[in-house]
């Protein structure tokens, strides 16, 4: 078995263009100052760039605006899969230089992470990915039969109500959002089985 560490990023070939994208910048200070912008106003939760600024960018370091999306979120991904795991500088830089990162890169990205990981984890804590949190969850079982006006061979079925809510969302009405979700015994075993190695998986990270 290998002794190879996986790569917090996946290595795929979208990440390795985005890595190659970022090798192709000169201007090491502009892009510096764009890396720390990037997990400062991730700290602050808003916005990175205006329409304006990205134009400008553009110019500053010589990249097309496909590329500078590109790079952009790259930057932003790499902080986040930074902070999901709880890594440190150190190990940041073993990651990106896996991942064909050059040095000077490496080391702006290190010394940004150093600066704003606190308050950057922070802000990933407190935000929601999904648009939507689960509010609370009601469930009720029945029998039912395999056969129309049969007593025999009754399966038994677990519904499932899932009550969601949305914060962020001023409408009263669509604040809130059910549906409901019909499992048979099987289904709800497999289910089951994917929460239970879910919880492992999130065991590991704490």
């Amino acid at each position: 078995m290998s002794n190879k560490k996986k790569s917090l990023f996946g290595n795929t070939t979208q990440f390795k263009s985005a890595i190659e994208r970022i090798n192709s910048i000169e201007e090491y200070e502009s892009f510096s100052r764009v890396i720390l912008r990037i997990i400062k106003r991730s700290s602050e939760g808003v916005q990175l760039f205006s329409e304006k600024e990205q134009t400008q960018l553009l110019s500053v370091l010589s990249l097309n605006n496909e590329s500078l999306q590109t790079v952009l979120a790259a930057s932003n991904f790499i902080f986040q899969q930074s902070a999901y795991f709880g890594i440190n500088s150190e190990s940041l830089a073993q990651q990106l230089k896996s991942s064909g990162m050059e040095t000077k890169k490496i080391k702006i990205f290190c010394n940004a992470w150093k600066q704003g990981r606190a308050g950057y984890t922070k802000q990933l804590m407190e935000k929601s990915i999904a648009p939507r949190s689960l509010q609370e969850i009601n469930w009720s079982l029945h029998l039912q039969s395999s056969h129309k006006n049969s007593g025999r061979d009754k399966t038994p079925i677990a519904f499932f109500e899932f009550q969601l809510n949305d914060p962020d969302t001023v409408n009263e009405e669509k604040k809130q959002d059910n549906f409901v979700v019909e499992f048979n015994h099987q289904q709800l075993f497999r289910l089951y089985d994917k929460f239970e190695r879910l919880q492992e998986q999130l065991d590991q990270l704490i």
